[in-house]
């Protein structure tokens, strides 16, 4: 990753991990999944396992809640309801509330990616049924066959949005528009949902203080939820919201859509677009490799130039289609730029030709040894090497242990390989 340290990393809550994480990525925020605390915290409810009310305001206290305030509010009064003051497990939890509360971790890009999300997600998506008998060498061919499909989709995907621009159940309106131009089309699907959501919302303004204007944004249909305060600069179409979508996931949410529309702001203002979600985001990277160095060794180029001028030649054709003398004009040109190719091309395979054959020449002088000589005079032979699979040795975490009440057997696991069925489409 170029020496660059992640911004967040996802684990359970596995004390090996957690050491690593401090020694390595000391300026990584590590959080918790809440999938494994979930399930892993029934057994810890005792009599409370039945009651309903408190299950419902713990899970608040997961991911329920929406700023700091209101989770030490919650927290408190549940420890207060249920006696919880001196349960060694809850407080040992609270120490920890970093790692896991949504709450608390809005203050940092995590793409979206929920912590109550399964660790497991790789797995999940690539269909692993596989066991412990699984060998690695079958795994890996499996695996490889997998990747493949991912690349053919991404192709797909990518392709769509270079040569498309998306639907949407929405007049195309100005701000509709410029999302579409620039979004994939997965993100301009949440953008879409994030406007509607915005059309439905009531906006008054709370204060004004020298250039910023403060505003309380509530859904009409949503009277419970707690109306969220937008700050907004005219002068510089600067927003900011204390729901904290944007420096979480990276687009904007709705309140602020709402107070943009408000000020008839009709393109989303450039500071507000991460490149990461649009369709230029590939095109962004290669040009900051392009622009390294390593080194000092002269630049080298690994931008896919290829599905560039595809799609340039692609654009070409299609503003010639309807001008018979355009249609000329890029024939002759056409017909050119081959011979100019061919040439070019000879000439290179020529130039390597020559070079490889003196290079042969001067490994055929320098070697002495008879495995030396052998080698040259039959290149195409080397000695053959078995890959077996290594020792089967006991794993960390592996062991005979009796099922949880929430994991599901299956019933059959026949016919049904490591990636071999489609999965549900999902962004993160």
């Amino acid at each position: 990753m170029g020496e660059k340290a992640p911004v967040t990393i996802f684990t359970d809550q596995d004390q090996a991990m957690k050491n690593a994480i401090e020694q390595v990525f000391p300026h990584t925020r590590h959080r918790l999944f809440l999938w494994h605390l979930q399930k892993n915290i029934v057994s810890r409810f005792g009599d409370l396992k039945a009651d309903t009310t408190f299950k419902d305001t713990f899970k608040k206290c997961l991911y329920g809640c929406f700023n700091e305030e209101q989770f030490e509010t919650t927290w408190f009064e549940m420890i207060q309801t249920y006696g919880l003051q001196n349960h060694e497990w809850f407080t040992n939890l609270y120490t920890i509330k970093e790692k896991w509360c949504t709450a608390l971790n809005k203050d940092f890009f995590s793409a979206g990616i929920l912590s109550s999300q399964r660790s497991e997600s790789t797995n999940n998506s690539i269909g692993f049924k596989g066991n412990k008998s699984t060998t690695l060498t079958k795994f890996f061919h499996i695996f490889g066959a997998t990747i493949d499909r991912w690349r053919y989709q991404e192709d797909q995907k990518e392709f769509n949005c270079g040569n498309s621009m998306p639907k949407s159940d929405f007049p195309m309106v100005r701000m509709i528009k410029h999302a579409a131009s620039f979004y994939t089309l997965t993100l301009f699907r949440d953008f879409e949902k994030e406007f509607k959501y915005a059309m439905g919302c009531i906006s008054t303004i709370h204060h004004m203080e020298d250039n910023f204007i403060g505003y309380n944004v509530q859904h009409e249909s949503w009277p419970d939820h707690t109306a969220k305060h937008v700050a907004f600069d005219p002068s510089t179409n600067s927003i900011a919201c204390n729901c904290r979508n944007f420096e979480e996931s990276g687009w904007l949410c709705f309140h602020a859509i709402r107070v943009l529309h408000v000020h008839s702001i009709i393109n989303i203002p450039e500071r507000y677009i991460c490149k990461r979600w649009t369709k230029f985001a590939k095109s962004e990277v290669w040009k900051r490799v392009e622009q390294r160095e390593d080194n000092g060794i002269e630049k080298r180029k690994i931008t896919p130039w290829r599905y560039e001028m595809e799609r340039n030649f692609y654009n070409l054709v299609l503003k010639c289609q309807g001008s018979d003398e355009a249609k000329k004009v890029l024939r002759a040109d056409y017909a050119s730029a081959s011979d100019n190719i061919n040439k070019v091309l000879e000439a290179e395979k020529a130039a390597q030709k020559e070079t490889a054959q003196k290079e042969v020449e001067d490994v055929a002088h320098t070697s002495s040894s008879s495995s030396s000589n052998a080698l040259l005079e039959y290149p195409g032979q080397f000695p053959q090497i078995t890959v077996q699979n290594p020792p089967q040795i006991k794993t960390k975490g592996r062991s005979k242990r009796k099922k949880g009440h929430f994991e599901v057997r299956e019933s059959s696991t026949t016919g049904k390989e490591f990636g071999t069925f489609p999965t549900k489409p999902q962004l993160f």
